[in-house]
């Protein structure tokens, strides 16, 4: 994701060179994304539209198959998809400014829930923020 850029590239892991290029849709701001091999997609985290923009393979270039609506602030993002997770893939994202982390199923793109991060008074500290998410 090239955030200040607008785009997504693909990169040949053979001779590490961009092999394609999509410009994000409406100014957008990609951020983290999320592969779904299985599915063929790619999620990308857009934080200037505060949207999940969903990507698929066509051919040898990247098409816009679909957005989903995000909380202020999307960041990270991940999709927990393994060998034992590939039938319900979940997707990931951290919305700082809204303070939350959004749930996806990938398969119907239903979201699952939000969680709140805690409040200023539950952890005794300043300027508190979501930043990463991780699975294992």
């Amino acid at each position: 994701a090239n955030r200040a850029g607008g785009t997504v590239s693909l990169v040949d892991p053979t001779d590490e060179e961009a092999s394609l290029e999509y410009v994000m849709p409406d100014s957008g701001e990609p951020m983290y994304f999320g592969l779904s091999p299985f599915k063929n997609e790619l999620w990308v985290a857009d934080r200037a539209n505060q949207q999940i923009v969903i990507l698929k393979m066509k051919e040898s270039t990247l098409v816009l198959d679909d957005t989903i609506p995000l909380p202020a602030g999307p960041f990270h993002a991940i999709i927990t998809q393994t060998k034992t997770t590939s039938m319900y893939p979940i997707m990931y994202t951290v919305c700082d400014i809204a303070k939350v982390v959004v749930a996806y199923d990938v398969t119907t793109r239903r979201r699952l829930g939000v969680i709140a991060m805690p409040t200023f008074d539950e952890v005794q500290a300043e300027d508190v923020k979501p930043h990463d998410v991780t699975s294992n």
